[in-house]
């Protein structure tokens, strides 16, 4: 699958203007649906600097297929894999390293999907909702241990995810 290996370019050219203006940075390229790929972003950054102080949980897809269409089924596995348990493997592979060292902030990017569920958004917003819920348990499971657990919830904004999707015309769902 390896959906953030698009951007490795990017990802290898931001790392070194962080490097540039006098910040430390990583570059470790990672397709969080991967657990051996997990582990070895995790070790990375251990061998570079000792601990990890914040997760930051960012991967996301979405596509924007009718549930019931043909072909949607790779779909729902693409946005459950990467939205809900590629942000919970991660997790998993940083935590016990946070739990030992007594402390750390664990940062879940959700959407306002989380919240608010919207037709096109079916799988979408299932994933955002169980994120949320996860970030939810997961603090109150943590925070007796020190680490901290935030969520985000940010609505539409211009990016480059949605120039990956095409919406459906109404027409396309057999009504109008």
């Amino acid at each position: 699958m390896c959906w953030p290996r698009r951007r490795v370019d990017r990802l290898q050219k931001l790392a070194e203007e962080i490097q540039t203006a006098g910040g430390e940075a990583l570059a470790v390229p990672v397709d969080v649906t991967q657990r051996d790929e997990i582990e070895v972003m995790v070790q990375s950054a251990l061998d570079v600097y000792g601990q990890i102080d914040i997760l930051f949980n960012n991967a996301g897809f979405w596509s924007t297929r009718l549930a019931g269409k043909s072909g949607y089924g790779r779909d729902i596995d693409t946005q459950v894999n990467v939205n809900l348990l590629g942000v919970i493997q991660v997790t998993r592979a940083v935590l016990p390293y946070m739990l030992k060292q007594g402390y750390g902030h664990i940062i879940n990017m959700s959407s306002v999907a989380g919240w608010i569920a919207a037709p096109l958004y079916t799988i979408y917003s299932a994933t955002k909702f169980g994120v949320r819920a996860f970030t939810d348990a997961l603090r109150r499971e943590v925070s007796p241990f020190g680490i901290k657990v935030s969520g985000i919830y940010p609505g539409p904004a211009e990016t480059e995810f949605g120039q990956h999707t095409v919406i459906p015309k109404p027409t396309q769902f057999g009504f109008v």
